[in-house]
């Protein structure tokens, strides 16, 4: 497996134009390039994670990616950990737990993108996807699809097989892009991060472009 041919260092657009028909955005690079994009992410709803043992934490974690239309290769351009949706700020105005109201506004002023595939029991995503819906910092609201499985190692085999091909790009030196490496040497299990990228690479394949 090529590092090159599979990691986005940083490649995010400059331009993006949105097609109101096709419901794609036209993404266009400093290189002089430019294409259809599908936008679309993936989020894992705040869980328990024991990434060393005895010392247990909560963690969520969303990404947004775009699939190019013609040639079917998805470029993850933003991702971050989260625990909780709106900001919590304590009595002297200073931010405790920064959430994701501000950064799912950025998914849609910057690559017109606002839907996100998940996979987590129902009860569970109901209390964050109401968050979502009541929060007064979030316009417009995004849409969270659902994407059942009935075998996990069917779906990481999804993940792999696109990142083998080179099918799949995402940012070199991120929480992401370490994590899969720490899965891929046994040192770790499913974390927020990978499963979000499961939810985002099955529900890809389960809606393909058509």
């Amino acid at each position: 497996m090529s590092e090159n041919a599979i990691i986005n260092e940083g490649r995010k657009p400059r331009k993006v134009l949105f097609d109101m028909e096709k419901q794609t955005s036209t993404l266009y690079f400093s290189d002089g390039s430019n294409g259809d994009y599908r936008m679309r992410g993936g989020v894992c709803w705040p869980m328990s994670v024991e990434r060393t043992p005895g010392n247990p934490d909560i963690e969520g974690f969303i990404l947004m990616a775009g699939q190019n239309v013609d040639t079917g290769k998805v470029f993850i351009f933003e991702q971050r950990t989260f625990v909780v949706i709106d900001h919590i700020v304590n009595q002297s105005g200073v931010i405790e737990y920064e959430g994701i109201s501000s950064w799912i506004n950025k998914c849609w002023s910057k690559y017109y993108a606002r839907d996100f595939f998940w996979n987590q029991t129902r009860e569970h995503a109901k209390s964050y996807r109401l968050e979502v819906i009541r929060s007064k910092m979030i316009d417009p609201k995004p849409q969270f699809i659902e994407v059942g499985w009935g075998d996990v190692a069917e779906v990481k085999h999804t993940v792999w097989r696109l990142v083998k091909t080179g099918k799949i790009w995402y940012e070199k030196g991120s929480q992401l892009h370490e994590e899969l490496d720490l899965i891929k040497k046994g040192q770790i299990e499913s974390v927020p991060s990978v499963h979000a990228m499961m939810c985002l690479a099955y529900g890809l394949e389960r809606y393909p472009i058509r």
